[in-house]
C-alpha cells in the first residue's frame, strides 16, 4: 500500500494533477520493447555515412544517448523515422495493472513521450474517453481526458 502526501491525494482529488508518462512504464509493462540504447542502435542504421553512424555508436557508448538520439533525428528524413518507430512500437498493448492504475486517478491531463500508444489503446478498452491529442512535433503527446 502507497501511502502519498495528503497535498498529493487532494491535488489528484480536484483534477489539478498532470501525470507524466516516460519510457520507463511502457518498459515496465512489456518487456520485449526496446532500450533506449537498443532503440538508437536500430535506428542509427538507417543513417546515411559512416561517419554518422560511428559518431551515434560513440555517443551511446559515452552515455550521450540525447545527442544521439539527435544525430538520428537530423540523420533520417522525418517520414522515414516515422515509419521505423511505428513498426519498431506497433505492439498490441500489454495487459498491465500500471496503466489501469494511472487511469483510475482521473487526471485531467496525461503526458507522455512514449511512441506506443499503450495509454491510447488502453484507455479505449476500458472505455475511457480522451477528449483531445495534442502532437507536439511528434514527441510529446498530451491527452486531455473527460
Amino acid at each position: 500500500m502507497n501511502n502519498w502526501p495528503d497535498s498529493l491525494i487532494r491535488e489528484l482529488a480536484e483534477r489539478r494533477v498532470v501525470i507524466f508518462l516516460g519510457a520507463g512504464i511502457s518498459k515496465s509493462a512489456l518487456g520485449s520493447l526496446p532500450t533506449w540504447v537498443n532503440l538508437i542502435n536500430t535506428l542509427s542504421c538507417n543513417l546515411n555515412t559512416k561517419t554518422e553512424k560511428d559518431l551515434v555508436k560513440k555517443l551511446t557508448r559515452r552515455g550521450l544517448l540525447l545527442d544521439a538520439a539527435q544525430i538520428i533525428s537530423d540523420g533520417i528524413n522525418f517520414p522515414d523515422l516515422s515509419a521505423e518507430l511505428v513498426r519498431i512500437f506497433k505492439v498490441k498493448p500489454p495487459h498491465s495493472e500500471i496503466y489501469k492504475d494511472i487511469l483510475s486517478l482521473d487526471a485531467k491531463v496525461v503526458i507522455t513521450t512514449n511512441y506506443d500508444q499503450f495509454i491510447e489503446k488502453i484507455s479505449i478498452i476500458l472505455q475511457i474517453v480522451i477528449l483531445h491529442t495534442v502532437y507536439l512535433i511528434n514527441l510529446v503527446q498530451i491527452y486531455l481526458i473527460t
